[in-house]
């Protein structure tokens, strides 16, 4: 009795262990290709996924390319602005003394990029919408609702 309460036991860990070994590989997998490929990458993921859940013609395929390649050139500037602010940040926190007009001025630089380029944003997303039909559309909100847990 003593000795099957042990093997149950054992293949219980290693079965245990088989699972969360084969979950962390994926989400290493997973970041590797969608996180770590760069925007480029993710962007185009993401392009592939909606013609394929949505069945997009190829005329829509075409528009929704342009807006993402579109999207791709306007944010380059954000990305390389990047490094500049991780550097500023990393200065404010290695800073002696750290005051809130220090804060409000590095917050308030970064929200003032993010207010230059929403117009930009709020058009590529209308012209997105435009560009479905009321079923695509309706089809992609029930997409949303279950990955933001709105739908039961």
């Amino acid at each position: 009795m003593t000795k099957r309460l042990v093997i149950v036991a054992v293949i219980a860990a290693v079965a245990t262990a088989g699972i969360i070994f084969g979950v962390n590989a994926l989400r290493y997998q997973y970041k590797k290709r969608y996180v770590w490929g760069g925007p480029e990458k993710r962007a185009e993921y993401i392009i592939n996924k909606l013609t394929r859940k949505l069945d997009l013609t190829k005329d829509q395929q075409e528009k929704v390319n342009k807006i993402k390649d579109e999207i791709l050139t306007r944010t380059k500037t954000i990305r390389n602005d990047r490094a500049a602010l991780r550097e500023e940040l990393t200065s404010l926190i290695k800073s002696e003394k750290l005051t809130k007009d220090m804060v409000d001025k590095f917050i308030d630089k970064r929200k003032s990029k993010m207010d230059e380029i929403r117009p930009f944003f709020v058009e590529k997303f209308i012209e997105f919408h435009n560009i479905l039909t009321p079923e695509q559309r309706a089809k992609l909100a029930d997409k949303l609702e279950r990955w933001y847990h709105l739908k039961k």
